[in-house]
């Protein structure tokens, strides 16, 4: 829906495939044109996809925030097929999407990664040593692993003896990186895009630091309480990055910031992050036009500076009193907040029902402000005017987090007072 909005914006024509479960969603009816794929496939049915995009002569297909986004297999064959991809080369994407590969160039672009090892690591003794050597805990991860998805978090000798992560790995023909995980900091990213021409923009910083089980659940823009020169190292690093691989398109650049003012890169997501409208709020950039822009071969041309403040709130079909558990069912009633500084992006009306099948995000609620606090006050209005019934969402625990003075106000060293483990530890 976010997308087909833009595409009409523009007079062109939008293009749904669709599965059975989703014939009478919002999107099938917001868009253009919406096709059925075939019996038994699903959204990360590559050929399903390329095939209809065939039939329907389709000059592009954008990738969406998840599914087939991030598959450089499957850009090189929409390339193959002559039709636009809306993203980076899959060279690019084969280069950054790997965490192990994305940690090499990082290190070869200057860029400092989160200390740890770069070679495939199979056996315990590796981390053994590496624990020996940097202290507990460390993280395994899936290089094909996103999202927060694919990672072992490890922190004693013992759990690393017994971690199955060795054999589920092999099992799934994958490859694991070791890293040392590092609870107290702050997540930051940089929304960044880049033309054919070599035209480089950071959009805007943002803070990504509420998070649960390595999900977010909370970002905003800019990033709030950033340690001077931090911005520069930021975009610096972000520029780096894309340069490397001759980056063509919008990305976000990952890093931790810790307590000591230390900036460690994360990850580069070569595609439109779920995050990205609190950028657009700040600066009145439309990212969906710019990918359709620089992939059409355009200059990003002038970027707004950010003003003001945005915070945006996933509301998620999770309990906060049973440990943010799934929760599915019919939604029954349905209210979203409106009035000043409030966007909406859902993709459910009352009626529908929720299943495990997809991601738990129901909707997000976009709040701007001329400032921070305003931004915040405006949140607790928004969340005071949600109702949602028939299933349990997570309202509860983004009220509490917008009244936390940790949350609202610098820390004593003038920084964000919350980290990455904040919302498992405080709240």
């Amino acid at each position: 829906m976010r997308v087909a909005r833009t595409v009409r914006d523009l007079g062109g024509t939008s293009i749904l495939p669709y599965t059975p479960e989703d014939l009478m969603s919002p999107a099938a009816e917001l868009v253009d044109e919406a096709y059925a794929l075939p019996d038994g496939s699903a959204y990360t049915d590559a050929a399903a996809i390329l095939d209809l995009a065939r039939r329907t002569g389709a000059d592009a297909i954008h990738p969406g925030y998840g599914f087939l986004s991030e598959d450089a297999d499957f850009a090189q064959a929409v390339a193959d097929a002559g039709i636009t991809w809306v993203g980076p080369a899959p060279t690019a994407m084969r280069t950054l999407g790997d965490k192990m590969s994305a940690r090499a160039t990082a290190e070869q672009a200057g860029v400092a990664p989160v200390p740890g090892m770069t070679e495939p690591v199979t056996a315990a003794d590796t981390v053994l040593d590496f624990a020996a050597a940097h202290g507990y805990p460390v993280a395994l991860k899936r290089t094909d692993g996103g999202g927060g998805r694919g990672i072992t978090v490890l922190t004693s000798d013992e759990e690393v003896r017994s971690t199955p992560a060795f054999e589920a790995a092999a099992a799934a023909g994958g490859t694991l990186i070791l890293e040392k995980f590092v609870t107290a900091a702050r997540h930051v990213e940089t929304q960044c895009a880049r033309d054919a021409h070599g035209g480089f923009a950071v959009i805007s910083t943002r803070d990504c630091t509420l998070q649960r089980r390595n999900q977010k659940l909370l970002e905003e823009a800019p990033a709030p309480f950033l340690p001077e020169g931090i911005d520069a190292q930021l975009t610096e690093a972000s520029q780096r990055l894309l340069e490397a691989v001759d980056y063509v398109g919008v990305a976000t650049c990952e890093f931790l910031l810790t307590p000591t003012g230390q900036l460690w890169f994360l990850e580069v997501n070569p595609r439109l992050q779920v995050e990205h409208c609190v950028s657009e709020e700040v600066t009145g950039v439309d990212l969906v036009e710019m990918q359709l822009r620089i992939a059409a071969g355009g200059r990003l041309g002038t970027v707004p500076a950010p003003r003001g403040h945005c915070l945006e709130l996933r509301i998620t079909c999770e309990d906060p009193a049973r440990g943010l558990a799934p929760s599915t069912g019919t939604i029954t009633r349905l209210r979203w907040p409106a009035g000043p500084g409030i966007r909406i992006e859902s993709g459910v009306i009352e009626g529908d029902t929720v299943t495990p099948s997809f991601d738990p995000m129901l909707a997000k609620i976009v709040v701007s402000g001329s400032s921070r606090d305003q931004a915040i006050r405006r949140a607790r209005r928004a969340l005071e005017e949600t109702v949602v019934e028939g299933v349990t969402v997570c309202t509860s625990l983004h009220e509490r987090v917008l009244e936390h003075e940790e949350f609202i106000r610098p820390a004593a060293d003038g920084g964000l007072a919350v980290t990455t483990r904040w919302l498992e530890d405080a709240v």
